[in-house]
């Protein structure tokens, strides 16, 4: 496992248990399944999601404050992704983490930033990225995240 890996997994498992309570009152009822734009969301567990089309997943977490999204899919699904998460929540996605600077981690970033999103990135992640996919923020070895 690279250190930028365990850097992202290190930064969810701490979200995690942080954004369980309270997540209910901005979860629309329908909890699982459907698919819009070719993108199929579901649950994993209480307040855990992924969504999922083709090689690629992306992994969301609602919190109290907004939402989490792991990987944002090739360029030209945002829409559709955003579709995805709207059938889900109300709330708006506060961070985008990506977890490789490969086109399907990174496609939607500029997009998600143009929206308000953050987009915090280790500084080799955003070197390899390329400026449409650069991220909003970069580190080189911790970065905290304040969600309220």
């Amino acid at each position: 496992m690279s250190k930028h890996t365990s850097i992202v997994l290190g930064i969810l498992v701490a979200l995690l248990p942080a954004t369980l309570p309270g997540n209910a009152q901005y979860l629309k009822k329908e909890e699982s399944g459907g698919s819009q734009g070719g993108l199929t969301m579901n649950l994993v567990k209480t307040g855990l999601y992924t969504i999922s089309v083709g090689r690629g997943n992306s992994v969301l977490r609602p919190t109290g404050h907004g939402l989490v999204l792991v990987d944002g899919k090739l360029p030209g699904t945002y829409d559709s992704l955003q579709a995805q998460i709207n059938r889900f929540s109300k709330q708006p996605v506060l961070v985008l983490i990506n977890t490789d600077s490969l086109p399907w981690n990174t496609g939607n970033n500029a997009r998600f930033r143009q929206a308000g999103t953050g987009v915090p990135a280790h500084q080799n992640l955003a070197s390899q990225a390329g400026s449409k996919a650069a991220p909003a923020t970069t580190f080189d070895r911790e970065f905290d995240m304040h969600l309220g």
